[in-house]
C-alpha cells in the first residue's frame, strides 16, 4: 500500500486514460461490431490467399533459381536504363509534335493510296508473274555477279590516243572448239552440255568436272574432230534432278507467285 501510494499519480493517470479508452471504445461500438463481422470473411479471404500462394510455391522457386544467372547482369542494365533516360525524355517530349505532323500527313496518304489502287491492281499480276524469276536469280547469285564482271571486263580496257584520248576496245577470250559449228543433227559425243545448271554450279568450276544434262549421246558418232586433237572430253557425269523450293525435277520451274 505505501509502494501504491507513493505512485498515486501515476494509478490515476492509469485510470484517467482507461476511462478515456471505454468512452472512445463507446461511442465507436458501431464502427467496431462492423469489424469484427467482417473479420471471419477476411481471414477466410487470407486462407484462401494462402493455399493458393503456397500452391504457387514450387513455380517461385523455380522462377527464382532460373532469374539466379540473369541477376549479376540487372544492375548494368538498370544502370544504362537510368543513362537513357534523359534521352527517353526528349524523345517523348518530342512526339506530341511528330502525332501532330502524323495527323496531318497521313489522311493525304491514305488519299494517294487509294488512287494509287486501281494501278496496283494492274500490277499484281505482273509481279506473281516477276516474283519467280527474281527469286531463281537470288539462289544463285554468284551467276549475276560474274556475268556483270565479264560484261565491266569487256568493256571496260582503253589504251591511250592522240591528244590524251582514250581508245576504247573489247577484251575477250575466244573459244576455239569442235562444237562451235552450227546445224549438227545431234549432240557430238564429246558434248557436256547442260542448259539448266543447278543453282551454285559455278563454285565448282576447278574443282570437279561440270555436270552434263544427258549422257545419252556418247555412242553418238564424232562428225568434228576433238579440238585441240588428242585432248578428249572429260568423264560425263551427269547432273540429275535436284530440289528448288520444295520439287524436286531436272530443271527448275517458274510457277506463278501465290496470291
Amino acid at each position: 500500500l505505501d509502494e501504491a501510494g507513493a505512485r498515486e499519480g501515476a494509478i490515476q493517470g492509469m485510470v484517467t486514460e482507461g476511462d478515456r479508452l471505454f468512452a472512445v471504445t463507446g461511442r465507436r461500438t458501431e464502427q467496431i461490431t462492423r469489424i469484427v463481422r467482417a473479420l471471419p470473411g477476411f481471414l477466410g479471404e487470407m486462407r484462401g490467399a494462402g493455399d493458393v500462394i503456397a500452391e504457387a510455391t514450387p513455380d517461385l522457386r523455380s522462377a527464382v533459381r532460373s532469374l539466379r544467372p540473369v541477376a549479376p547482369r540487372l544492375d548494368p542494365a538498370l544502370r544504362a536504363l537510368q543513362d537513357m533516360l534523359p534521352e527517353a525524355r526528349g524523345l517523348f517530349a518530342d512526339l506530341p509534335a511528330t502525332l501532330a505532323s502524323g495527323r496531318r500527313g497521313l489522311p493525304p496518304g491514305r488519299r494517294l493510296l487509294e488512287n494509287l489502287r486501281p494501278a496496283l491492281d494492274g500490277l499484281y499480276p505482273a509481279l506473281r508473274e516477276i516474283l519467280p524469276a527474281v527469286q531463281f536469280v537470288a539462289e544463285d547469285p554468284g551467276f549475276v555477279t560474274s556475268t556483270a564482271a565479264n560484261l565491266a571486263n569487256i568493256g571496260n580496257p582503253y589504251v591511250p590516243g592522240p591528244g590524251g584520248t582514250k581508245q576504247r576496245y573489247a577484251r575477250a577470250v575466244p573459244m576455239i572448239w569442235n562444237e562451235i559449228p552450227a546445224g549438227f543433227q545431234q549432240p557430238l559425243p564429246t558434248s557436256r552440255q547442260n542448259q539448266y545448271p543447278k543453282p551454285g554450279s559455278l563454285d565448282a568450276v576447278g574443282k570437279e568436272p561440270l555436270k552434263a544434262w544427258s549422257c545419252d549421246h556418247l555412242d553418238n558418232p564424232q562428225t568434228v574432230p576433238v579440238i585441240p586433237p588428242g585432248t578428249g572430253a572429260p568423264p560425263c557425269l551427269t547432273q540429275g534432278p535436284y530440289e528448288y523450293r520444295g520439287k524436286t525435277a531436272y530443271y527448275p520451274r517458274l510457277e506463278r507467285a501465290d496470291p
